[in-house]
């Protein structure tokens, strides 16, 4: 369903999402809501999901930057939270068709924490979440 019917671009979306997982095996390591990194992150909101659809039916997910405490998880940690509930879901067959928005709240986040937001982080985070 995804890419509104195109079987080949569907296609093409689940076999990137996989190869990503080949290419970092080590984040996929005990991926489950029950790993202490990826459910704490879950109790802190990464992400919160809002009750209502926006206006295309899509869900709505939400991060408040702000809110992550380095002491307790890491940035790898809230991109594993984020893709573990993306992947619980996709199973809902009218987000197949309509998809997700991700809403990143960047107020009042400190210079202490952008400075794990290195390249290499974003980058990981960007290849996974498209």
């Amino acid at each position: 369903r995804a890419r509104k019917f195109q079987h080949f671009e569907a296609f093409r979306l689940l076999a990137q999402y996989f190869e990503y997982r080949q290419q970092n095996l080590d984040m996929f390591k005990s991926f489950k809501a029950t790993d202490p990194g990826i459910k704490q992150a879950l109790k802190d909101g990464f992400p919160g999901g809002l009750a209502n659809l926006d206006h295309s039916g899509r869900k709505i997910l939400v991060l408040f930057a702000a809110n992550w405490d380095q002491s307790r998880y890491t940035l790898v940690d809230i991109l594993r939270a984020i893709l573990l509930s993306l992947e619980a879901m996709i199973e809902d067959p009218e987000l197949q068709v309509n998809g997700f928005v991700l809403i990143i709240d960047w107020s009042n986040f400190t210079f202490k924490q952008a400075s794990k937001l290195t390249p290499s982080m974003l980058r990981l985070a960007i290849e996974g979440l498209q």
